[in-house]
C-alpha cells in the first residue's frame, strides 16, 4: 500500500470519526436543549401555579376586607338609626300628655318609700308632684321626667326617671328592636 492511500484511508477515517462525533455532538445538544426545554417548562408551570394561588390568595383577601367594610358600614347605619329612635323617644317623653296620671302612678306604686324619704322630680311638674307627696317633697332634679326617691339618710335611691327607666327597658330589648328591624 502506498503511502497517499494509507494516509487517504486515515483522512477518510477521521472524516467519518468527526461526522460521528459531530452528528454524536447534535443529539446531545437536542436532548440537553429538550431537558432544559422541558424543566423550564415545569418550572413555568409550577411559577403559573403559584401566582395564581397568590392571585386567588389576595381575591379572597380583598373580598373579606370588602366584606367587612361592608358590615362596618350597615352596622354603623344602624345604629345611627336606633340612636335616632332613643333619641326621638327622650323628646316625647319630656311631653307626654299623660304625664300626671303616670307620676301619680308611680307616687301610689312607691308610698312606703316615699313615706321614709324625699321624692324629687324636674321643675315642670314640681307643684303637682308636691301636691302628691305634701313635706316628702325635696325639690326640683335636672331630668325630662318621673321621680327620684332618695332615703332621709340619703343611703338609698330608687330612680324612676323616664330616661332611666328608657335606658333598662331599650338595654333589655335592643336585640329585639334590631332583629325585628333587619331580621338578623
Amino acid at each position: 500500500m502506498s503511502l497517499d492511500r494509507v494516509i487517504e484511508n486515515i483522512l477518510e477515517t477521521g472524516k467519518k470519526e468527526a461526522e460521528q462525533i459531530i452528528e454524536q455532538g447534535k443529539k446531545e445538544k437536542q436532548g440537553r436543549i429538550k431537558k432544559a426545554e422541558d424543566e423550564g417548562g415545569k418550572i413555568l408551570q409550577s411559577e403559573i401555579a403559584e401566582s395564581e394561588k397568590t392571585v386567588q390568595r389576595m381575591n379572597t383577601q380583598e373580598m373579606a376586607r370588602a366584606e367587612l367594610e361592608s358590615k362596618k358600614i350597615v352596622l354603623s347605619s344602624q345604629k345611627e338609626i336606633l340612636d335616632s329612635v332613643y333619641e326621638t323617644a327622650l323628646r316625647r317623653l319630656s311631653d307626654l300628655p299623660q304625664n300626671e296620671t303616670l307620676l301619680r302612678t308611680l307616687v301610689s306604686n312607691h308610698k312606703t318609700e316615699i313615706s321614709a324619704g324625699m321624692v324629687y322630680c324636674n321643675q315642670k311638674d314640681e307643684a303637682f308632684v308636691k301636691g302628691l307627696v305634701g313635706s316628702n317633697f325635696g325639690g326640683a332634679t335636672d331630668c325630662i321626667g318621673g321621680l327620684v326617691i332618695e332615703s332621709q339618710d340619703g343611703t338609698t335611691r330608687v330612680d324612676l326617671r323616664y330616661k332611666t327607666m328608657l335606658q333598662e327597658i331599650w338595654d333589655d330589648s335592643i336585640k329585639d328592636i334590631a332583629d325585628l328591624l333587619w331580621g338578623e
